[in-house]
């Protein structure tokens, strides 16, 4: 969670990170890495990023709001810095 309240997720079946942003009583779900099923290992912006399969998982943020993920399948961890939310 960052200090907006967003909260980011490990989508491991869909390689994608996706974060939800609370709006009233709901959230919001936006993609802000990867490309939903589109697997590989690419390091990139927004839907340029690719995770494998069942790989991406944590996803913790620092106070600068970079977005830190664990990519299992690589034994890596990629540091995703956030341009802009996509769908």
């Amino acid at each position: 969670m960052d200090k907006a309240g967003n909260v980011y997720v490990a989508d491991r079946e869909g390689a994608t990170i996706r974060k939800l942003t609370p709006t009233g009583p709901n959230y919001v779900v936006s993609t802000i890495a990867g490309l939903f099923q589109t697997f590989g290992h690419v390091d990139g912006t927004n839907n340029d990023a690719r995770f494998d399969n069942d790989s991406p998982s944590g996803c913790p943020v620092d106070g600068a709001g970079n977005v830190y993920v664990m990519d299992r399948g690589r034994r890596t961890i990629r540091k995703i810095t956030p341009i802009g939310p996509i769908t």
